[in-house]
């Protein structure tokens, strides 16, 4: 079946279980994604939504403790077109990251090393939780330095989404920040930021 079509129903379906009025339930989300992608054929790997609705599914998984099956999602990602967009490193950092959530520390080690392995800095710059989980196996820990003694000006702002706080089924703030093609902290963002 045209798989374009059957990710835009997973997409109806995603949008219709955030009206106020819905009772669609994270169980029956995760049902109808699974049978809506198990309907479609290879082509879903190259529709953009597709993989999105993935990363959902692994985080659905982890959320709910199911290494299984969100080591399963993890590799229907991986399928993608757009699993190439990041160097491997970046990749296994995300997997290893997911495994830690989801309390399999072994599985999260083999991924983080595997990162580690190619780029010794990444890992180092992404979660703190991640940081100290991996130092703390390391032959040699790395020192961090204080960033409490770092002088920065922070340009992050608080955001209310009710779309967001309906999916996470929490009341919350975001802290948004933007960066600049350097990767550094800005207070102007670009047009295509502030169109997102």
């Amino acid at each position: 079946m045209d798989a374009q079509k059957i990710m835009d129903e997973i997409g109806i379906f995603l949008d219709r279980s955030l009206l106020k009025k819905s009772k669609i339930t994270k169980a029956e989300i995760i049902r109808f994604i699974e049978a809506k992608w198990a309907e479609a054929d290879d082509e879903k790997y190259r529709v953009y939504d597709s993989y999105i609705y993935a990363a959902r599914m692994v985080n659905e998984n982890k959320w709910a403790g199911d290494t299984q099956n969100m080591l399963r999602w993890l590799g229907e990602m991986d399928k993608h077109a757009r699993s190439n967009e990041n160097p491997p490193y970046v990749s296994d950092y995300y997997k290893g990251e997911c495994c830690l959530e989801c309390g399999v520390e072994q599985e999260a080690l083999k991924f983080l090393c595997k990162s580690y392995e190619a780029n010794e800095e990444y890992l180092f710059i992404r979660s703190p939780k991640v940081a100290e989980f991996f130092n703390a196996r390391l032959a040699e820990p790395k020192i961090f330095p204080k960033f409490e003694d770092e002088e920065y000006e922070d340009f992050s702002f608080p955001l209310r989404l009710e779309y967001f706080g309906k999916t996470l089924e929490q009341e919350g703030e975001f802290r948004c920040a933007f960066l600049d093609e350097n990767g550094e902290k800005t207070d102007e963002p670009s047009q295509a930021q502030s169109d997102a």
